[in-house]
C-alpha cells in the first residue's frame, strides 16, 4: 500500500509540472484517416487562443502564457473533434510540439436531393477560369456541348469548333484525367455528357510546364459531382429535327464502394445534317461557279469505361475508351464555267475507329510532404479507312466527257506514351513537382485512285518520337501573392521520305495571382506553346473533296510557336477583365492556288502573328427570377507574311448575352445570343454572323429523376458565312451555310441508389498526350 501511495504522489507531482508550465508556443500536423494535410483545421487552446493549420496541415500559435489547461480541441468540418492530451506530449524549451495528429472522417451520407440555384458563377485566376455550377444545374437534361452554346467566353462556329476566348485547339481532361480524342471525337464525347452530373468545368488558358506545351487555346478540365456510395445510373435520349433527323442515345452506370469504384459509359448518335456550299473562282479572266449540296450521315457508337482501386497509400486506375464512326456523304456537284458546265455525284463511305487503353498507378510516399510519384502508360490506335465513288459528267459546247473512278485513302495512327511523375512539399510551403515523359507515334497513310483505264497508289508513312522533361513549383510568397512556375523541354524527332530533322524546344511558363483584399484580386500569366501540324496535313499527296477542290498536305510544315501573356483584375470573383497578347512565328495557313478551273489548297508556314484581346465577363442577377452573363471581346490582330511580303491587321469584336429565367424550382427557361463582327486572318476576310439560342427545360417525379428540355437552335436562321480571299490575282468568294435552324427535344432517367457523399476528395490532374490527328 505505502508503494501505491508513494508511486501516486510522484505521479501528481510529475503531472502538476507539466500541466502548470506556460508554454509560448504549440505546434503540429493535422492530417485526415487517409493521411491527407486538413488546410483550416481549427486548434482551439481556450475560447479566446484560436488558430488555422495551413495547406500542409501544419499549425504554430502564440500561447503568450496564458494558455495552461490539459487539452486541446482540434475540429474540422466533415471530421470528429479530437482532444488531446498534453500530458503525453513532447516538450522542447518553451515549444510544445503535438505531433503527427490524424482526424477520423465522419461517415455520414445524406439522401441524393436536388437544390436548384439560378446562377452560374465564374471564377477567373491566373490561366484559369472556373465555371461553377453549384450544387444542381438550372439547365436540366441538356449536354455539356448545349452549356458550351450558352456560356460567355466560348464560341462554337459553324463547324462545332469550341474557341475559348477566340483560342482554337483545345485539349479535353475528366477529372483531371487528360483524354486522347481528335477534334471531332471531342465535340462528339461531350455532346454525351449531361449537364447535371457536372459540379464545374475548368478552362485552363496557361497550363503549367506539368502539360504538354502542344495546343495554343489550353485545357478543359470537366469534374463531375460527388459519388454516390453504392449505385447511379441514368439514360437520356435527344432527338433534333430540321430539314433532317437527328438522334442520340447514351447512358452512364457508376458504382463505388469504399475503395473501389467502376464506370461505364455507351453512347449511340446518328446526325444527319446537310451543308451547303456557294463559291466563285475568278484568275486570268476565267470564272468558275461552283454549287455542292452535301448530306452527311454518321453513326458514331461509343464505349468508355474504367475503375480505380485504393489500397492504402496506392491508387491503380485503367480505362479503357473505344469508338467506331460509320459516316456516309452524298454530294451533289454542279461547276459553269465558260468552257463547260459539270455535274455529279459523290458517294463517300468513312469507317472511323479508335481505340485507347490508359493505366494510371499513383504512390503517396510521404502524404505530410506531399510527396507522391505517378506513373502512366498508354497505348492508342486510330484507323480510318475512307473511300469515295465519283461519278462526274462534263459537257462542252460539241460534246460531254462521261468520268468514274475510285479512290480511297485509309491511314493508321500509333501511339504509345510513357509519363513518371514525382512531387514533394518542400520548407513546409513551395510545391514542387517534377516528372518525364516519352511519346513514340507511327503514322501510315496510303492513296489509291481506281479509274477504268488507270491505277495509281502513294504511300506516306511518318514517324515522331517526343521525349519530355519537366519541372514547376507551387507557393504562397505571402497570404496575398501565388506563384507557379516551372520550366518544361521537349526534344522532338521527326522522320518521313520528304524531311528529316530533330529539334529542342524550351517552355518556360508563370502564373501568379495577388489578392488586394476579399473583393478584389489581379492575376498574370506568361506560357510559350507549340502547335505541331496535324499528321493529315504532313501528307504530301493530293486528296480530292470535289472535282474543282482539292487538298495538299505539306511534309516540310514546322510547328507553330507562341508566346502567350495574360493580365486581369476580378472583382468579386464575378466580375472579370482580362488582356490576352499572343505572338506567334511560323504561323501555318492555308495558300490557295487555282490550276485550270480547280482550286488546290496547300499549307505553309507563312509568317508572323500577333493577336490582342481584351475581354469582359461579368454575371448579373437582375431579380431572384432572372439571370444575365455577359461576355465582351474585342480583339486587334496583325499578320506579316513571308509570302509576296504581305501585311494585314484586323480589328473586331464578340458579343455574348446568356438569359436564364429561373420560372420555378422545376421550370426554366435559356436566351442566348451570340454576334461575331467581320475578321481578317491573313489573306482571308470572314463575314459577320449570328446566331440565337432558346430552350426551356422542366424536371418531375421523386428527386426530380426525369428531366426533360426543349430547344430551338439558330431560331431566326443566321448561322451563315461568306469567305472571301484575294491572293496573286486569284480571288475566291465561298458562302457556307448548314441546316442549323433545328428544334430538339430531350428526355433523361436517374436510377440512384444508395447515400451522396458529403465531401469529395479530388485528384491531382495526370498529363497524357493530345493526338493531333483530326477527321
Amino acid at each position: 500500500m505505502k508503494i501505491r501511495l508513494l508511486l501516486a504522489l510522484i505521479f501528481s507531482i510529475h503531472s502538476f509540472e507539466i500541466f502548470s508550465q506556460h508554454y509560448n508556443i504549440f505546434k503540429g500536423i493535422i492530417l485526415s484517416d487517409k493521411n491527407i494535410p486538413l488546410n483550416g483545421a481549427i486548434i482551439e487552446l481556450s475560447p479566446e487562443i484560436k488558430t488555422t493549420t495551413n495547406k500542409d496541415g501544419s499549425f504554430y500559435i502564440n500561447n503568450n502564457n496564458k494558455y495552461s489547461n490539459k487539452t486541446i480541441k482540434i475540429s474540422y468540418i466533415g471530421y470528429i473533434d479530437s482532444l488531446i492530451n498534453i500530458s503525453k506530449l513532447t516538450k522542447t524549451d518553451s515549444i510544445l510540439d503535438i505531433g503527427i495528429i490524424r482526424l477520423k472522417y465522419k461517415q455520414i451520407y445524406i439522401d441524393t436531393v436536388s437544390v436548384e440555384r439560378n446562377s452560374i458563377t465564374f471564377k477567373r485566376e491566373a490561366g484559369k477560369i472556373t465555371m461553377n455550377l453549384n450544387d444542381a444545374i438550372t439547365l436540366p437534361g441538356q449536354s455539356v456541348m448545349d452549356l458550351f452554346r450558352i456560356t460567355p467566353f466560348i464560341n462554337i462556329d459553324i463547324k462545332e469548333n469550341i474557341k475559348i476566348i477566340g483560342k482554337s485547339g483545345l485539349q479535353l481532361m475528366i477529372n483531371g484525367n487528360l483524354e486522347k480524342m481528335s477534334s471531332s471525337e471531342v465535340q462528339n464525347f461531350i455532346k454525351t455528357l449531361s449537364v447535371e452530373d457536372i459540379k464545374k468545368i475548368e478552362f485552363i488558358t496557361s497550363p503549367s510546364s506539368k502539360f504538354d506545351a502542344e495546343g495554343n487555346a489550353g485545357i478543359i478540365n470537366i469534374i463531375f459531382k460527388e459519388k454516390i456510395k453504392g449505385h447511379k445510373t441514368s439514360f437520356r435520349s435527344n432527338y433534333t429535327q430540321g430539314k433532317t433527323s437527328s438522334y442520340t442515345l447514351n447512358g452512364s452506370f457508376n458504382y463505388d464502394n469504399n475503395n473501389f469504384s467502376y464506370y461505364l459509359l455507351p453512347y449511340y448518335m446518328n446526325n444527319k445534317s446537310i451543308d451547303y456550299t456557294k463559291e466563285k473562282r475568278s484568275h486570268n479572266n476565267l470564272t468558275v461557279l461552283d454549287d455542292l449540296e452535301q448530306l452527311v450521315d454518321p453513326k458514331v457508337y461509343s464505349l468508355k469505361t474504367g475503375l480505380r482501386y485504393t489500397k492504402n497509400l496506392s491508387t491503380f486506375h485503367a480505362s479503357l475508351n473505344g469508338s467506331y464512326f460509320d459516316e456516309r456523304i452524298n454530294q451533289n456537284n454542279s461547276s459553269l464555267t465558260k468552257n463547260y458546265s459539270l455535274n455529279g455525284l459523290n458517294v463517300s463511305k468513312n469507317f472511323f475507329s479508335s481505340l485507347s487503353g490508359t493505366i494510371h498507378y499513383t504512390l503517396d510516399i510521404d502524404s505530410i510532404k506531399k510527396e507522391n510519384l505517378k506513373l502512366s502508360i498508354n497505348k492508342s490506335k486510330f484507323s480510318d479507312n475512307p473511300t469515295s465513288y465519283n461519278s462526274y459528267i462534263y459537257k462542252f459546247p460539241l460534246y460531254e466527257i462521261n468520268e468514274n473512278k475510285t479512290i480511297k485513302t485509309p491511314y493508321a495512327i500509333h501511339v504509345t506514351s510513357f509519363n513518371i511523375n514525382y512531387s514533394k512539399l518542400l520548407l513546409s510551403k513551395i510545391e514542387f513537382e517534377t516528372g518525364i515523359k516519352a511519346n513514340f507515334m507511327k503514322s501510315n497513310s496510303e492513296t489509291t485512285i481506281i479509274k477504268p483505264d488507270d491505277y495509281s497508289n502513294n504511300i506516306f508513312n511518318f514517324t515522331e518520337n517526343i521525349g519530355a522533361a519537366y519541372f514547376s513549383f507551387n507557393t504562397n510568397i505571402t497570404p496575398k501573392l501565388d506563384i507557379q512556375a516551372g520550366i518544361r523541354s521537349e526534344l522532338t524527332s521527326i522522320n518521313n521520305i520528304f524531311n528529316d530533322s530533330l529539334y529542342l524546344n524550351i517552355f518556360p511558363n508563370i502564373n501568379t495571382n495577388y489578392l488586394f483584399n476579399d473583393k478584389l484580386s489581379m492575376y498574370f500569366s506568361y506560357g510559350k506553346r507549340i502547335n505541331r501540324p496535324n499528321y493529315n496535313n504532313l501528307n504530301p499527296y493530293v486528296f480530292e473533296i470535289t472535282p474543282n477542290y482539292f487538298l495538299k498536305g505539306n511534309p516540310l510544315l514546322k510547328p507553330e510557336i507562341s508566346d502567350n501573356y495574360e493580365v486581369g483584375v476580378s472583382f468579386k470573383s464575378k466580375f472579370n477583365i482580362t488582356y490576352y497578347n499572343s505572338f506567334t512565328n511560323d504561323f501555318i495557313l492555308d495558300f490557295p492556288i487555282i490550276q485550270d478551273s480547280a482550286t488546290v489548297i496547300f499549307k505553309k508556314n507563312s509568317g508572323t502573328q500577333q493577336t490582342q484581346t481584351l475581354s469582359f465577363i461579368a454575371p448579373i442577377k437582375i431579380n431572384r427570377f432572372l439571370t444575365t452573363n455577359l461576355y465582351l471581346g474585342l480583339s486587334y490582330s496583325s499578320y506579316n507574311l513571308r509570302e509576296n511580303n504581305i501585311n494585314s491587321d484586323n480589328k473586331n469584336y464578340n458579343f455574348n448575352i446568356n438569359n436564364l429565367v429561373k420560372i420555378s424550382n422545376n421550370l426554366n427557361t435559356n436566351f442566348s445570343f451570340s454576334y461575331n463582327s467581320p475578321t481578317n486572318n491573313g489573306i482571308y476576310s470572314t463575314s459577320k454572323y449570328y446566331w440565337c439560342y432558346f430552350s426551356t427545360n422542366y424536371s418531375f417525379g421523386k428527386d426530380k429523376a426525369f428531366k426533360t428540355s426543349i430547344s430551338l437552335d439558330d431560331v431566326f436562321r443566321t448561322f451563315k458565312q461568306e469567305i472571301n480571299s484575294n491572293y496573286m490575282q486569284q480571288e475566291i468568294t465561298t458562302n457556307y451555310y448548314r441546316d442549323s435552324r433545328r428544334f430538339g427535344i430531350s428526355l433523361s432517367y436517374t436510377i440512384k441508389k444508395g447515400k451522396q457523399k458529403t465531401t469529395q476528395r479530388m485528384k491531382e490532374p495526370n498529363e497524357e498526350e493530345q493526338l493531333r490527328s483530326s477527321k
